[in-house]
């Protein structure tokens, strides 16, 4: 019998796998709160993580949490039911981030980054709350590339995304287990697999889509004109000779 639903789920099992291996992501006994945002790549991590748990030859344990805004129009009750179709109860932590950011964002240069750091320090409160000791992150290859150019063209600053480092507040460790899947991958499974996806409900998402999409562009030009371009960068964010910068 095949141990894989599709070459698909292969593809990024194996690729999960390699970032296990290479960033020490997962370790025996770890508690690792899942970050739900309702879109298809926290999903798709969810659902991987626990058939890699089945197998794993350390043992770990999953907890779903969600960070829940005050945004109108936002429902919880899908994201509830699809967690638990995955043999999990969903955490949620409520928090008024539009009231929040109508009292403080006139004055921030950016919202957007100032409403991560606030959902990111919920997600710690959780994590310490559930007694987990990393927090697990969505992002995938697509998303680490994408952040690179925004950081260089935007910030003048050569910044990436680790796939496992220790959190502000120094008692948790954020990993990713996507680093390395590329998102054309997740989105071919989730079509494969009919996992749904469930906006947040934010505000700025149409601004955030168009920013970043700008840099899509630039990098989807590029691929076309280097087929390894891509893969080619993300393997250039772990092979970094730091004695040729003007530092």
């Amino acid at each position: 019998m095949n141990k894989y639903s599709s070459k698909t789920e292969k593809s990024i099992i194996k690729k999960i796998g390699t970032c296990i291996e290479r960033y020490n992501i997962f370790e025996e006994g770890d508690r690792i709160l899942v970050a739900i945002s309702g879109g298809k790549d926290s999903f798709v991590m969810l659902k991987m993580m626990e058939k890699l748990r089945k197998r794993a030859p350390v043992d770990y344990k999953l907890f779903p949490a969600m960070v829940v805004g005050d945004f109108e129009g936002f429902n919880l009750s899908p994201i509830f039911e699809y967690v638990k179709s995955l043999g999990y109860y969903l955490t949620t932590y409520h928090m008024p981030i539009s009231k929040i950011l109508s009292e403080k964002g006139k004055r921030l240069r950016t919202i957007c980054s100032f409403c991560s750091r606030l959902r990111r320090g919920a997600l710690y409160k959780i994590a310490i709350s559930l007694n987990c000791n990393k927090i697990a992150l969505g992002h995938h290859g697509d998303d680490i590339i994408e952040t690179f150019f925004l950081n260089m063209i935007y910030n003048a600053t050569l910044r990436g995304m680790s796939p496992n480092y220790l959190a502000e507040n120094e008692k948790v460790r954020v990993i990713r287990p996507l680093a390395l899947v590329f998102e054309y991958e997740i989105e071919k499974y989730v079509i494969e697999q009919n996992i749904p996806s469930f906006p947040f409900g934010c505000p700025m998402e149409e601004v955030k889509k168009r920013k970043r999409s700008e840099v899509k562009i630039l990098i989807s030009k590029l691929q076309k004109e280097f087929p390894n371009f891509k893969e080619n960068v993300l393997k250039s964010l772990s092979n970094v000779r730091e004695e040729t910068f003007l530092t």
